[in-house]
């Protein structure tokens, strides 16, 4: 079998963002703008005088060793979620490859939107032994044609060692992702589909990250975030008990976490969660659980304008139709049943403006 040397140059882009938060490195890349550098005459000078390729070799050096380190990182025995071949001889080769739902030796089976596959296969050791090895492939199962592979008996993919076999230079640059990795990559493309406007695409987002089978009592808090901000996709999908359903098991995973500091993120998560919850009841028509809610939650966030708003034409609606509020009496119920065109049918009237004003703004 031919070997080939590490042609360290191609992880320059990796090199630079392992000074980055490694579960955003090559996402926050994929969108960066490649900026032409400003040649001046002291680059020239020192590009004569040698002192840039020293420069280049310190690169280089450093380029190695984030490599290395990257490699060592690896989590060996610890199934990943998905892969991304980023560099590759053969460009079908390039892509993210997800489980297909199949296994080969004890792991998933993974396949990239070229429909190759990435797959652990094993082989006899030699030497008349019966012990088998294992190495990880690259290729095209149904023409049973091997494009790149490494040896290693791994159940996660090595970054470092591959070589080609059917397919040209260079071998491929991988990336590994792990549930909780994965789940925050899908949620940043989520979060960047709704604010294109892209509700469908942010839902589906949102959904492949809640599928990344993370530990909930370890990733409590990510899991309400997740779940919250399909809540409020969800609403934008007029998918209203969807919405509900969401952002009230937000509201539990949130209350596994104990008590919340104000100020904290894991507060003001809970505060727009219980907002999302309740315009879901709205719209749903299930004011007296909404202002159930309400009422309750008002006391934990007195300070919050939005919270008193929905309350209070919360509150309207249900004088309006006789059905009165957690804190009424029977006399002051009786009074809301005058009908539409007494004060409180107006301020229904109104409340409803309000709420298809809100509805088109979605749109």
């Amino acid at each position: 079998m031919p070997s080939y040397d590490i042609d360290y140059s191609k992880w320059k882009r990796i090199a630079e963002q392992e000074a980055a938060e490694e579960e955003d490195e090559i996402f926050r890349s994929q969108n960066e703008m490649v900026k032409m550098p400003n040649v001046t005459m002291e680059d020239i000078y020192a590009k004569e005088t040698g002192q840039q390729k020293q420069m280049d070799r310190l690169q280089e050096l450093k380029i190695k060793m984030a490599v290395d380190a990257y490699e060592k990182r690896r989590p060996a025995d610890t199934v990943m979620h998905h892969y991304w071949v980023k560099e590759a001889g053969d460009p079908e080769a390039i892509g993210e490859y997800f489980p297909t739902g199949d296994e080969r030796n004890g792991v998933p089976i993974y396949r990239n939107q070229h429909g190759l596959v990435l797959s652990r296969e094993a082989q006899q050791a030699g030497d008349g032994s019966e012990e088998e090895t294992y190495s990880w492939v690259i290729g095209s199962l149904p023409d049973r044609r091997p494009l790149y592979g490494v040896k290693s008996d791994d159940l996660s993919v090595p970054t470092l060692g591959w070589q080609a076999f059917t397919a040209p230079e260079p071998g491929p640059v991988i990336r590994y992702y792990t549930q909780a990795v994965a789940a925050r990559t899908f949620k940043e493309r989520g979060n960047r589909a709704f604010g294109r406007r892209d509700w469908t695409g942010a839902e589906s987002w949102y959904s492949q990250a809640l599928k990344c089978s993370m530990d909930p009592e370890e990733y409590a808090e990510p899991y309400a975030m997740l779940l919250s901000n399909r809540s409020e996709t969800r609403m934008k999908l007029q998918d209203f008990r969807g919405a509900a359903d969401d952002a009230d098991d937000a509201l539990k995973y949130l209350k596994s976490l104990g008590p919340l500091p104000d100020g904290t993120p894991s507060c003001a998560l809970r505060q727009k969660t219980v907002l999302r919850l309740a315009r879901a009841l709205q719209a749903m028509n299930r004011m007296s659980e909404a202002m159930r809610l309400l009422h309750h939650e008002r006391r934990n966030y007195p300070h919050c304008q939005e919270m008193q708003k929905l309350a209070e034409s919360t509150r309207l609606a249900l004088r309006s139709v006789g059905r009165g509020t957690p804190s009424q009496s029977r006399g002051e119920r009786e009074e809301g049943k005058e009908g539409m065109d007494s004060a409180h049918g107006k301020k229904l009237m109104a409340f409803v403006a309000m709420v298809a004003e809100d509805l088109q703004k979605q749109v």
